[in-house]
């Protein structure tokens, strides 16, 4: 049986494999295995864009995973190599390179060194500049 589980409180789970593991169980889905492609069996839940289910498949934990229009958060994310973003952490500038997962490698505007590698940051921690 399907449980309603906060949305809030989902985010917050959401945010470690354990936490994502203890919202599909609390969500009522029979297994969750984060290294399996779905992670669980979203089909046991009756609604079709739910946003619990969203936020335990999507790597960058979107409610509107499953949405019909496609997921927000990796439309946006893949959107954002080669344009120019701040690291709000490290309080720099820099351009997207490469998106891998939550990490992208942003090669930073200063220092200036054009034989320095792109440095490795979580997506969460940058914006459009």
């Amino acid at each position: 049986m399907i449980q309603p589980v906060d949305l809030e409180l989902a985010m917050e789970m959401a945010k470690t494999p354990e936490g994502k593991s203890k919202l599909a169980y609390a969500h009522g889905l029979s297994v969750y295995n984060p290294d399996a492609t779905p992670p669980a069996p979203f089909d046991e839940c009756p609604e079709p864009e739910c946003s619990i289910c969203g936020i335990i498949a999507c790597a960058y934990d979107e409610p509107f995973h499953f949405h019909h229009d496609g997921c927000p958060a990796e439309a946006a994310i893949e959107g954002m190599v080669g344009l120019r973003v701040f690291h709000r952490r490290a309080d720099m500038f820099g351009v997207v390179k490469v998106i891998q997962g939550k990490l992208a490698f942003v090669k930073y505007e200063w220092p200036y060194d054009p034989a320095a590698d792109a440095v490795e940051v979580p997506v969460s921690e940058l914006r459009p500049a």
